[in-house]
């Protein structure tokens, strides 16, 4: 059994790391065959497109196990020089590869001697653009030493930490229902995330790293972003609200200049904010156009019940005694109070919620859709089939 920790194991492990490790690495970025080679193994790094030059991965991994390999043969080993040192190489790699800048200028004006010792996004880019330049992995010290920064490195880290924020036109609100959606974001696993409401015995082996997630939730308080994208002319993000500060969210995207804010389906209620239009009446000069999805969700409906539908199931018992008091006794036995019905989507099935903000910003309407004020729903209808969305069309075996 290794020990949790060792002082000497950890020790070796960086001495072995730094001169015979990073060396090699810059070495062999530096000595690697002509651009013709390099370059079409390398134009899509950072994308999802084509995966890394499978030869580097081997690279790779014959130098980076020099430091757990001696610790190991040493006897120093330990589970925090092993562990701690895998993790680190691993963050380091994937930070290098992020196509922005997010390391803060503070950081280094605090502890200068820090830029020798950590590159950012920025210092390994330069590498891919420029070829001849910035060659080592996670610490500049050496491309400083053999006089192989780039001299506009420094610069264009300020420049683009200055670069003014993109205003985005729509913005969607999610968040966390319980501890363990931390897992089902972007940054999570995609397992965890296509089967939310299964419990797995595992998940208790990870409640330290979830407590933990959860409190700094808690510290912070505030939205943030997982998930950017484009379609179309529309700059499209993913917000998370950590608390119940709905509210703050939309006035913050409003100061910001985005457009359209369209709020989750859990983020919306009757009794939580009457659908969205509990925030237009606190605030009538909001610029922003709050959407809530209702009318689009409420067409697709209509137009995707199968031909000789006789019945109806509702989840919750309280629209079930709502709808049933608006029946005759003649439709009562066509609405069903269901405890058992599931549904599994496919992927790339986006829900209407979503769909609305989006479709109401490519059209521009200068009017909120929420509250208790439905859109013309036909209008709705031909806008989302116009810019290519269409309704999923469950099988018998799924309804």
């Amino acid at each position: 059994m290794l020990p949790e920790n060792r002082s000497s194991g950890a020790a070796a492990a960086r001495v072995f790391r730094k001169p015979n490790v990073l060396v090699r690495c810059r070495n062999g970025h530096k000595n690697r065959p002509h651009r013709t080679v390099y370059s079409p193994s390398h134009v899509t790094e950072g994308t999802y497109a084509v995966t890394h030059p499978f030869a580097e991965h081997i690279a790779y991994f014959m130098l980076f196990t020099i430091p757990s390999a001696t610790v190991i043969f040493a006897g120093t080993a330990s589970l925090a020089s092993v562990f701690g040192y895998v993790t680190y190489v691993d963050l380091m790699n994937n930070m290098g590869h992020y196509s922005f800048e997010f390391i803060p200028k503070w950081l280094f004006s605090i502890f200068p001697q820090l830029k020798y010792l950590m590159y950012t996004p920025l210092f390994y880019s330069l590498h891919h653009t420029k070829f001849w330049t910035n060659y080592s992995l996670f610490m500049p010290l050496y491309d400083y030493i053999y006089g192989t920064m780039d001299k506009s490195s420094n610069a264009l880290y300020e420049t683009s930490l200055n670069k003014e924020e993109e205003v985005h036109h729509v913005v969607h609100l999610t968040h966390l229902t319980t501890p363990e959606s931390i897992y089902h974001l972007r940054l999570g696993f995609a397992s965890f995330a296509s089967s939310p409401h299964n419990s797995k015995w595992y998940m208790g082996l990870m409640w330290p790293m979830t407590l933990l997630s959860k409190i700094l939730t808690w510290i912070y308080g505030r939205t943030f972003v997982v998930e950017r994208h484009r379609f179309n002319k529309l700059s499209l993000q993913t917000w998370v609200i950590t608390k119940y500060n709905i509210q703050q969210a939309i006035l913050e995207a409003d100061k910001k200049g985005i457009k359209v804010c369209s709020l989750g389906l859990m983020n919306q209620g009757e009794e939580l904010n009457s659908y969205g239009g509990l925030y237009v009446q606190r605030h009538p000069q909001l610029k922003i156009k709050i959407v809530d999805g209702c009318s689009l969700a409420a067409v697709v409906v209509l137009n995707s019940v199968p031909k000789g539908t006789t019945q109806v199931a509702t989840l919750h018992e309280d629209k079930y005694m709502k709808l049933n008091k608006a029946l005759d006794k003649k439709s009562e036995s066509s609405l069903i109070l269901s405890k058992t019905y599931a549904q599994k989507l496919p992927r790339r099935v986006m829900s209407a919620w979503r769909i609305a903000g989006m479709v109401h910003a490519l059209e521009e309407w200068n009017e909120h859709e929420c509250g208790y004020t439905m859109s013309h729903m036909q209008k709705v209808w031909q806008a989302s089939l116009h810019h290519g969305f269409q309704p999923l069309m469950l099988s018998d075996e799924s309804s």
